[in-house]
């Protein structure tokens, strides 16, 4: 009779090594859910992630919008979240909870893409690295931009298909995929460009050794699934003159020159990404050592890459796209570097880079037996730096060891319900506020109140009914500290509207022979002109005197 293996012991077959491999990316992949959960639970949605869910309950009536509210680029997701709430209901955490979904989606692929590109476990281990590190990734996964979830899916997927053709492994369905993916790449943002201009040449050269009528028809199918990707993009900008691709539409005016952000990128943004940078502040981690630790970081990456272009013919693609990854990224006009949103993409693939040639070099230079623990030695290394990393950021950044952890929306929804709840208790439904209020509050309420900002107003039919509405309230932040403190904990950035406190308000109405009344709404207050005052009107009362 067979002796049972002793309890903790892999099953039979299975290398301990192997196994315990195994285990350091299991623990990598609940470290990386457990930090998702806990930022849920800890951080209420704002107004920019409250418009990808108006957008989304919008979707479910049938009113769909191909760009993000008020810009000209950025969609796709608020499809997927409207999917979320016809499941399981129109639910704030719901907006963070999207994001995360699709970013594990993006793993998967990156999982793939690298068990095609190095055949072996590489995949897997990058996959898990990738879900927990950097914690600038960890963080914007939760966080809802309408779309860069889903771009990266996009991009690694076209990388995917990129590769597949041109090992000549690919089918007419892998044709497909690349114009598909390209397409919606193109719908969500023109930052699939850092993914398609470094597989162009390789699909190209690929394509010109075939030759033939059967390039011709894979041709055909990429271009025809490369415009059904990029319809919605098509048929907007056909109806705006095309205004997605005027100078300034996405990000706005650019932020300097070319090598003022190329530099930003190297001594800002990379570091973050590479979780040597505190987000928002840019403290180095580890104090003086912090340099240090990205200076050695960028070494491994640099002789990584040579490693793959040298040895690893597969890889090449990767190499190429990590190479032409920061020159591509100067080129947006944007500067912005605090949360590292605009670089996201960047991490997945230096993950995949680093494991993928360190297993090379393991296997040439270890033999029998002592490749396998070294190969596990390596990835129990750089997966638990991983994990420390993203830890000692999420600490620094959100004293997260301080806070308490429950995964509720109650905590995060709690100031605005309160907020609408006196807003309905006063028997007021239309109101303005501070940006950071407005949407926000919108979508906490579930449609019993309508706020507009006073600025930055990105759903004008918002705008209008508020603006139509009898005499608005105007919500301004409470008078104590307490008050503030629980506004800005609820609405995350809020401020007074157009800069006025309820006093100055009020003063200016006053002014312009507008009585006022006051209602305390949680931690706000809501200042109730006794006729209808836009802020049309308040600029005029504060230049003129008169409505």
């Amino acid at each position: 009779m067979e002796t049972p293996a002793p309890l903790g012991c892999p099953r039979p077959g299975v290398p301990a090594a192997t196994a315990w491999v195994g285990l350091v990316c299991l623990a990598a992949v609940g470290l990386g859910v457990f930090a998702r959960l806990w930022l849920l639970s800890n951080s209420p949605v704002n107004s920019d992630e409250a418009v990808v869910g108006l957008m989304a309950k919008q979707a479910l009536h049938g009113h769909l919008h191909t760009f993000y509210w008020g810009q000209d680029y950025g969609g796709v997701e608020p499809l997927g979240l409207a999917v979320l709430f016809g499941v399981f209901g129109t639910h704030a955490w719901l907006i963070r909870a999207c994001p995360g979904l699709i970013e594990a989606a993006a793993c998967v692929v990156l999982w793939r893409l690298g068990r095609r590109m190095f055949g072996t476990g590489v995949g897997g281990v990058a996959a898990a690295l990738a879900w927990v590190w950097p914690e600038s990734d960890v963080r914007n996964s939760v966080q809802a931009f309408g779309f860069r979830g889903a771009q990266l899916v996009c991009g690694l997927l076209v990388l995917l298909a990129a590769l597949r053709i041109s090992t000549g492994e690919d089918r007419r369905s892998t044709w497909a995929l690349l114009g598909a993916a390209a397409g919606v790449g193109w719908w969500a943002s023109p930052e699939i460009l850092y993914f398609a201009v470094p597989a162009a040449p390789f699909v190209a050269w690929s394509a010109w050794r075939r030759g033939g009528r059967a390039v011709a028809a894979d041709g055909g199918v990429l271009l025809g699934a490369l415009v059904a990707g990029m319809l919605p993009w098509l048929y907007t900008n056909a109806h705006t003159h095309f205004a997605s691709l005027r100078v300034g539409s996405h990000y706005g005016a650019a932020d300097g020159t070319y090598l003022h952000r190329l530099g930003i990128l190297f001594s800002k943004t990379l570091p973050i990404i590479l979780g040597t940078r505190a987000m928002q502040r840019g403290t180095w981690l580890g104090g003086a050592a912090g340099p240090v630790l990205y200076g050695v970081l960028l070494v491994v990456l640099v002789l990584s890459l040579v490693v793959l272009a040298r040895r690893v013919p597969r890889a090449r693609l990767l190499v190429v796209a990590l190479v032409a990854f920061p020159w591509l990224y100067a080129r947006a006009p944007t500067g912005y570097w605090q949360d590292g949103r605009f670089a996201v993409y960047f991490p997945p693939l230096i993950a995949l880079a680093v494991l993928g040639a360190g297993n090379e070099v393991i296997g040439v230079v270890a033999r029998g037996p002592w490749r396998r623990t070294a190969r596990a030695v390596l990835v129990t290394a750089v997966v638990a730096a991983a994990g420390v990393s993203a830890v000692q950021t999420l600490d620094v950044v959100t004293t997260f060891a301080a806070r308490p952890f429950a995964i509720t929306g109650a905590r995060t929804e709690a100031t605005p319900a309160s907020v609408a709840s006196g807003l309905r208790r006063a028997g007021i439904t239309d109101a303005y506020a501070e940006y950071w209020v407005a949407y926000a509050l919108d979508f906490v309420s579930g449609g019993s109140v309508t706020a507009s900002p006073t600025d930055s107003v990105r759903a004008p039919d918002v705008a209008a009914d508020v603006a139509g509405a009898g005499n608005p309230a105007w919500l301004f932040p409470g008078p104590t500290a307490s008050d503030v403190r629980r506004t800005t904990a609820g609405f995350p950035n809020a401020a007074d509207p157009d800069g006025l406190s309820a006093a100055r308000f009020a003063a200016v109405l006053a002014r312009g022979g507008v009585a006022t009344r006051t209602v305390a709404v949680g931690p706000m207050r809501g200042v109730v002109p006794s006729v209808r005052i836009t802020p049309g009107d308040l600029h005029r009362l504060e230049t003129t005197g008169h409505r």
